[in-house]
């Protein structure tokens, strides 16, 4: 299967799943930017948390459902940017994510 990697659906289940990194990172699909792509499938009352650390950012999106992220509500298709922050996610609903994390310009 050129171009494509499977995931199992239940590897993003209340877990964040690392699809996509650098060449020097530990996720399964490589590419030539310093940035990672991760998904997020968090059933209704569940949280997490996420760290960007010092000279990162992240950009996260709320494919589906609703949730409360560092007590900003979030819903279907809404998206936040994350700069060296901590953030603690709170589904309201069963939702999906999408986190592409990277280094600050």
């Amino acid at each position: 299967m050129e171009g494509e990697y499977p995931f199992a659906w239940q590897e993003r289940v209340n877990r964040w799943l690392h699809m996509v990194s650098g060449q020097n990172d530990k996720a399964p699909i490589k590419i030539n930017q310093d940035a990672n792509f991760y998904s997020l499938s968090l059933d209704v009352g569940k949280e997490i948390g996420m760290t960007i650390n010092k000279g990162r950012q992240g950009y996260l999106v709320q494919i589906e459902g609703s949730s409360f992220t560092n007590d900003v509500s979030l819903e279907k298709h809404d998206a936040l940017e994350i700069i060296e922050e901590n953030i603690i996610i709170k589904a309201q609903q069963l939702s999906h994510f999408l986190l592409i994390e990277m280094k600050k310009p």
